[in-house]
């Protein structure tokens, strides 16, 4: 089981995500915006954070250099799941060691195989 800290403005894309990782056996924290979400990375030791990157407060980008800078969180694995789509951010998405890269809206199947990837040999 992983304690996995969401971080996304949207109620309805966290309740989605809730539901697909608790029945997998994890632990999901939710923050809706990106200024909670540093808080909660600071308290919470989530073994997995994913990140929209379009919130009010401050977005997934500036959080992600955050949370790098950061001697409690920079090793943290990051997925994010994001509308954005383009290269740029991508690239810079990657340049801040994100792990993986989900394009909204999203397959169920897809996002599960990615969180477990992730976490999920470190967890069983």
């Amino acid at each position: 089981m992983a304690r996995i800290l969401v971080v996304d403005d949207e109620p309805a894309i966290a309740r989605i995500i809730r539901l697909l990782l608790e029945p997998e056996g994890h632990e999901v924290l939710v923050a809706n915006d990106g200024s909670r979400g540093f808080g909660m990375a600071q308290r919470q030791d989530p073994d997995l954070i994913v990140l929209d990157l379009m919130m009010p407060v401050m977005d997934g980008i500036w959080l992600l250099g955050m949370l790098r800078a950061n001697d409690r969180t920079e090793s943290v694995p990051v997925l994010v799941l994001s509308a954005r789509s383009d290269d740029e951010t991508q690239r810079q998405c990657e340049g801040l060691g994100v792990q993986a890269y989900i394009q909204k809206p999203f397959q169920a199947e897809e996002f599960i195989a990615a969180v477990e990837n992730m976490v999920g040999s470190s967890n069983s």
